[in-house]
């Protein structure tokens, strides 16, 4: 039959199956025909299958009962947490026992304090290098070392300030703390917010503006810092009133 010459070319891949239905093209490829649209379907469905999590394992359905997966603590704490807070605490008797040491002098217990400071600072740094990360959140045992040796550092300093030197009076208004250490403790994990809100907003916001400037509340500038700092004189004052008045909460 004779070819027009106007006539179009057909398209690649282009077979004729019937009078104007053009063929599937093939896969250069392979050669082979693509698949079919439900094909295509079913593969799509095959390759978006989320996996469902795992439930709890056997000892904790067998042991506990519990037939809900373990969801870890806000916060990060495990039950073995308490282990390195044990050494914390550990830490702290260790350092009260030399301080209240009839046997050693001034001198002696502040080097011992600096050699235990440098000791534990640097088993610190250690551990978080080869055994595991300084971790304040979890209180991992590379951070109770870490902690502890700028501590007992800090100890150091104070001891040798307020005992061997005479300037105890400049340690009052940590004395003012320490005598009522476990109700300021008490009253950051409680009334904070509250205290920050209510009594420093509300009747001290227009004095700290007034000395420090319109923006000293503004959390985008000093806020981060005037606020705790005019929340913790809030709390000073309190606990200077119950020094005074001869109050402390003991145990």
């Amino acid at each position: 039959a004779p070819v027009l010459e106007d006539t179009p070319p057909l398209p690649a891949g282009y077979q004729s199956g019937g009078p104007g239905d053009p063929a599937p093209a093939t896969d250069p490829a392979t050669g082979s025909e693509p698949p079919a649209s439900a094909e295509v379907s079913e593969q799509n469905e095959a390759a978006t299958v989320v996996p469902q999590p795992a439930g709890p394992p056997w000892y904790r359905q067998w042991f506990f009962s519990n037939t809900a997966a373990y969801e870890v603590n806000r916060g990060g704490y495990t039950t073995l947490n308490f282990v390195p807070s044990i050494g914390t605490t550990l830490l702290g008797i260790i350092c009260g026992q030399l301080l209240f040491s009839t046997q050693r002098g001034a001198v002696e217990k502040l080097g011992l304090l600096v050699a235990l400071a440098a000791g534990c600072f640097v088993l610190g740094v250690a551990a978080h290098l080869t055994v595991c990360p300084i971790v304040k959140r979890i209180w991992t045992p590379s951070w109770v070392l870490f902690s502890g040796g700028y501590v007992i550092a800090m100890l150091a300093v104070f001891y040798f300030l307020f005992d061997i030197l005479p300037l105890r009076i400049l340690a009052f208004p940590l004395v003012v703390v320490g005598t009522n250490s476990i109700l300021i403790y008490m009253l950051g994990q409680t009334v904070t917010g509250w205290v920050r809100e209510q009594v420093v907003r509300v009747h001290f916001s227009g004095f700290i503006e007034h000395v420090f400037g319109p923006k000293a509340l503004d959390p985008q500038w000093y806020g981060p810092l005037t606020l705790p700092t005019a929340t913790f004189a809030v709390y000073w004052l309190f606990l200077l009133w119950l020094y005074r008045q001869k109050i402390f909460l003991r145990i």
